[in-house]
């Protein structure tokens, strides 16, 4: 239903868009720092897209504006809107340059979708036709967006002999059970695909006004509409064609009969022949089809012969295909913001994936440390770094903002050192004063006696045994 209503609001607001276009290009300022990327996308009717805005120089105050998940103000130098959905062509980027200036750029997109169904209408009843009659044809494209990007090409018998979307068709008994067809094609590219959709076929079958037939005389044709006279006695020979057929028969008109040629064609029913058929299809690639083997396959169904339950169908030959795409960055394995402690390395690895295989290239707003293979590179200063992943069909690219963090492992390692000293001095001195009281006794001198020396003890001259008493 909405695909409906687009194509019929598409005109008035394709107007409106082109009206607004061309005031924006007088209004806004030349010098606007504004780049999109991709400058231009085709996106399916409900299919997701991406659109990264970049403004030149510091960061500015930017933001998108769109009916579908649009953005507001942030401090960036880029900002990226995505839609998982889209059903809008609305999204303008918008950069703040100053109190009351302001510089836009509007996204290029075209939204499209394949055509629901393309039919044959015409002004015969069932096909049928009369020699030397005009009908009109007209090839119906129902639910195609944009309508202004289709074209159409009508084919005979696999002839292609008119473009446009009505025709004007007067047939001739040559063209007896002849197929009609007509095609819709759309093209998008670059950006987008090329889009071609063909109708089913619409065969003709067409009455002769007269006798459909010719008559030769002496290898000469004869004009099969004018009555014959006796003056045309002769040997005639009368050949008969149909779909897959001939007749030949002979006739002997004197100068006193008059004889009336009369051809029927043959009961094409009865004929059973070989035929080439052709089918064709189209599909969208993206990246997961690369390398992947597409094949048709056929099975022949005959009306008149019960087909048996588990009949083979019958393949071509593999058509292995290679899909060649724009690269997309890896932003899982790199974030935007990593944190550095001061004097120690960090490794930023930018992985992306595209086909032809990109080229990773580092920039950096700091002094650049040499580039290492598969996008490696060790940085030790703060600092924002982008990785460019490019191919021949485009680019993708990622900001990471290195961030200088402090190491507090050196202050918390001193001051574990500092509190064990303390606790082991604080030990040691409880230690001290508790083996004091308690492994040491104390002695005084009381009543010291003067006693006779023993044969225990060592006398010099000035050791003397003194009594002593424990306290």
């Amino acid at each position: 239903m909405y695909v409906n209503d687009l194509i019929k609001k598409r005109s008035f607001k394709s107007i409106l868009l082109y009206v607004c276009f061309i005031f924006c290009l007088f209004c806004l300022d030349s010098s606007c720092p504004i780049t999109l990327s991709p400058s231009r996308v085709a996106v399916k009717y409900g299919h997701s897209v991406s659109i990264n805005c970049t403004a030149d120089g510091e960061l500015r105050e930017m933001g998108w504006e769109s009916p579908q998940e649009g953005i507001g103000v942030e401090m960036a130098n880029y900002l990226t809107w995505s839609v998982t959905n889209l059903t809008t062509e609305e999204a303008l980027c918008f950069v703040n340059m100053g109190p009351d200036q302001q510089c836009t750029q509007r996204a290029d997109i075209v939204l499209y979708n394949y055509p629901e169904t393309v039919n044959i209408i015409s002004n015969s009843t069932d096909g049928f036709m009369v020699e030397g009659a005009v009908y009109h044809l007209i090839c119906d494209v129902h639910g195609v967006v944009p309508a202004e990007k289709v074209s159409v090409m009508w084919y005979i018998n696999e002839t292609y002999f008119q473009k446009e979307r009505m025709i004007y068709f007067s047939p001739s008994r040559t063209q007896d059970r002849a197929e009609i067809r007509c095609e819709a094609h759309m093209d998008l590219m670059p950006e987008g695909p090329y889009i071609n959709v063909s109708s089913q076929i619409f065969k003709i079958n067409v009455n002769c006004k007269y006798i459909c037939c010719n008559l030769i005389c002496l290898k000469m044709y004869i004009n099969s509409t004018a009555p014959l006279t006796r003056n045309d006695s002769g040997i005639y020979f009368v050949n008969t064609s149909g779909l897959a057929i001939s007749q030949s028969s002979v006739f002997y008109i004197s100068c006193f009969f008059l004889v009336q040629v009369s051809c029927s064609k043959p009961n094409i029913d009865e004929i059973k022949e070989s035929v080439q058929m052709w089918f064709k299809t189209n599909i969208t690639l993206n990246r997961t089809n690369n390398g992947v083997d597409f094949f048709c396959g056929a099975v022949l169904n005959l009306p008149e012969i019960q087909a048996e339950p588990n009949q083979d169908l019958t393949k071509s030959s593999p058509l292995n295909v290679t899909v060649y795409y724009l690269p997309s960055i890896n932003t899982t394995k790199l974030s935007h913001t990593v944190p550095v402690f001061s004097g120690y390395a960090e490794d930023l690895k930018c992985e992306a994936d595209g086909n032809p295989r990109p080229e990773i290239t580092w920039t950096a707003d700091v002094a650049l440390p040499p580039q290492q293979p598969n996008g490696l590179i060790s940085v030790i200063e703060k600092g924002k770094y982008t990785c460019k992943a490019s191919n021949p069909y485009g680019s993708d690219t990622h900001v990471v903002e290195v961030i200088e963090k402090v190491d507090y492992l050196p202050l918390i390692a001193g001051f574990v050192a500092v509190t064990v000293v303390i606790i082991s001095m604080i030990f040691i001195f409880i230690y001290s004063i508790y083996y004091k009281n308690t492994k040491m006794r104390r002695y005084n001198l009381k009543n010291p006696k003067l006693g006779a020396h023993n044969g225990n003890v060592a006398h010099n001259g000035w050791d003397l045994p003194l009594p002593m008493t424990k306290l």
